[in-house]
């Protein structure tokens, strides 16, 4: 945690996507390699730069990385509607070559990168993309797919598909994401599986995690002060959650919170 704070305090951590994904994302006391991941990336990356020759064509680009990363390095896509922790765990996806949408893609993004393309993360929702910018345009790429190139119509398609008419395309679900954002996101989809699969206390750990990249995510407060509140740590839940009511305290369900603190103050026994 001292290293993934100084990295963070560290230009805001905008230069270091794998090293604090790396960090952020181990899940036992095993202290992940960033020498070796970044030896890993380099290597790589000068691959590409080597078969693509020329690095002017973009698309050309993209075709040769996708052969080193898919063919030749071996990353593939985990087993569909299939979710466990180490496809998050980016220390276990670069030794098992097996990642979600987003995990691969932050392999994918350091590679190219280094290699000279003008690729960003996309934070589209339900299904992390990369994209390619080129020429003011940002060219989605599905990693997941085996680097497959997404037109904005496809793109729509995919939201109607995952999300119905309870989300409409905008634009700006294709914009870059930033570093922290992608290191969040990572975190959620661990903390929703610690919290599906009653593990409390990993749960509140990838929260800790969460707060310690973006501390103005307030919500975090709460969630976390609920997980302690359902653990029977009164301490810890009221502390939390007067820190969520004093960040957001016309919340909507603020009044809810107000009443848990009250029944946590006189040592009620909890609800179940």
């Amino acid at each position: 945690m001292r290293e993934l704070e100084q990295l963070l305090r560290d230009e805001g951590g905008g230069g270091h996507l794998l090293a604090v994904g790396l960090l952020i994302s181990v899940l036992d006391s095993r202290p992940p390699d960033l020498a070796a991941a970044e030896a890993f990336v380099t290597e790589q990356s000068a691959r590409v730069r080597v078969l693509a020759a020329d690095m002017a064509d973009p698309r050309h680009a993209v075709a040769v990385l996708n052969q080193v990363f898919f063919q030749e390095c071996a990353f593939q896509a985990s087993p569909s509607g299939a979710y466990q922790p180490s496809y998050s765990d980016l220390s276990e996806v670069l030794a098992q070559r097996v990642g979600i949408p987003i995990s691969l893609a932050v392999f994918y993004l350091e590679i190219g990168r280094q290699a000279g393309l003008p690729l960003v993360g996309i934070n589209f929702p339900g299904h992390f993309l990369v994209g390619l910018e080129s020429g003011g345009q940002i060219q989605p790429i599905d990693v997941y797919q085996g680097g497959q190139l997404l037109s904005e119509q496809e793109c729509r398609q995919r939201l109607e598909k995952l999300y119905g008419d309870t989300l409409r395309f905008e634009r700006a679900m294709l914009q870059p994401a930033t570093p922290r954002a992608i290191w969040v996101r990572i975190l959620n989809n661990l903390k929703g599986y610690f919290i599906q699969s009653g593990q409390e206390n990993w749960a509140a750990e990838m929260i800790d995690r969460i707060l310690l990249i973006d501390p103005r995510r307030y919500t975090e407060y709460r969630d976390r002060g609920l997980l302690h509140y359902h653990g029977g740590r009164s301490q810890e839940a009221a502390a939390d959650l007067q820190q969520y009511l004093h960040f957001v305290p016309d919340a909507p369900d603020a009044a809810m919170i107000r009443a848990l603190l009250a029944e946590i103050v006189e040592e009620r026994p909890p609800l179940h």
